[in-house]
């Protein structure tokens, strides 16, 4: 009888963790190429989205530099003015300022039983004001009440002075 049975099994251990490296090492130079094809896919995603973010902060700067009749209207005030019917429920979402003076305000509107016919003329209205009140999200839900009525939930984002930050 042999003293020493299992003498083998550190070597064909040893062995089988050598195969496994290689296939380990044969695999990883497989997929190499690919992840770095998606590296540079995604650097150039994020180069773009970069270069978007710095058009549009541009595009808001230079809209608050032009606004020369002052803030957007309150859009509360100007909802129960405009359309007293309605049972408009506005709360501001937040503020994020664009400029030292002027802030980028998203507001939530929700109608819960309105005619659409109504709610495009004064999406047009709000459009035309200067600075506009723009749509940012919409979303329609049919009510029961009849054709033509909805439930309408809005944010609208319009441009608002902005206290200057203490130093």
């Amino acid at each position: 009888m042999n003293a020493r049975p299992f003498a083998w099994l550190p070597t064909a251990f040893a062995a089988s963790l050598a195969v496994v490296a290689v296939a380990l090492s044969i695999h990883t130079l497989r997929v190499t190429p690919e992840r770095i094809a998606q590296i540079e896919r995604r650097k150039g995603d994020w180069r773009t989205l970069r270069t978007a973010a710095q058009r549009l902060a541009t595009d808001r700067a230079a809209l608050a530099e032009q606004t020369q009749n002052g803030p957007a209207a309150n859009l509360a005030d100007w909802m129960r003015s405009q359309r007293a019917a309605w049972t408009a429920e506005v709360q501001e979402k937040e503020r994020e300022r664009i400029t030292e003076n002027w802030s980028l305000q998203r507001m939530q509107v929700t109608i819960p039983n309105v005619n659409l016919v109504d709610l495009g003329t004064t999406l047009d209205a709000l459009a035309v004001q200067t600075p506009p009140w723009r749509v940012a999200e919409l979303s329609i839900s049919a009510v029961e009440s009849g054709a033509g009525r909805g439930r309408i939930s809005l944010l609208l984002e319009g441009l608002v002075a902005t206290k200057p930050s203490a130093p």
